[in-house]
């Protein structure tokens, strides 16, 4: 998924951050088996965080993304 051509960069930043909270607060208390559907759902909005951050150039944080990304499978994995 990539933001739209012409889009702002800023703003989708934002609006990733915010969806990507709401998924986490989700989380919580989740037992194993519903953590793996959610976490099948949220792959997008991450892919739509990390291209927004490319073009910002903050490459770092994508890598800090994908490092948290992985870390969250692990911990759904049954």
């Amino acid at each position: 998924m990539r933001p739209a051509q012409g889009s702002h960069p800023h703003i989708c930043v934002k609006i990733s951050c915010r969806a990507i909270a709401i998924w986490d607060s989700l989380r919580v208390g989740m037992i194993n088996a519903d953590r793996v559907t959610n976490f099948g759902k949220q792959p997008d909005t991450c892919d739509f965080l990390e291209t927004a951050l490319i073009a910002r150039h903050k490459t770092d944080t994508v890598l800090e993304i994908a490092a948290a990304e992985r870390a969250i499978a692990l911990e759904a994995s049954p």
